[in-house]
């Protein structure tokens, strides 16, 4: 993850980002409990940072936000003994 350090003010400010998918196995495509029509979860994942030093260089403090999103997550429907998204 980037990060800009401001050395005169003794803060660093961070950032990430990504994204990503997992398709669904085999198993749970045509396994005896499987589905063909599920689709491929996918994820994206935000984060932002700020740290502080504080008393001398000793000690610091840090925020962190994160936002993370999944769509078409692969479960189990344990009623129906199926797959679903």
């Amino acid at each position: 993850a980037p990060g800009w350090a401001f050395p005169a003010i003794g803060t660093t400010l961070r950032g990430a980002f990504g994204n990503g998918f997992r398709a669904p196995s085999i198993y749970q495509l045509f396994g005896e409990f499987g589905s063909a029509s599920l689709k491929a979860e996918k994820a994206i994942s935000l984060e932002a940072g700020i740290e502080q030093v504080i008393v001398r260089d000793r000690w610091s403090v840090v925020l962190t936000a994160f936002h993370n999103s999944l769509t078409d997550m692969v479960d189990f429907d344990t009623t129906t003994n199926r797959f679903f998204n």
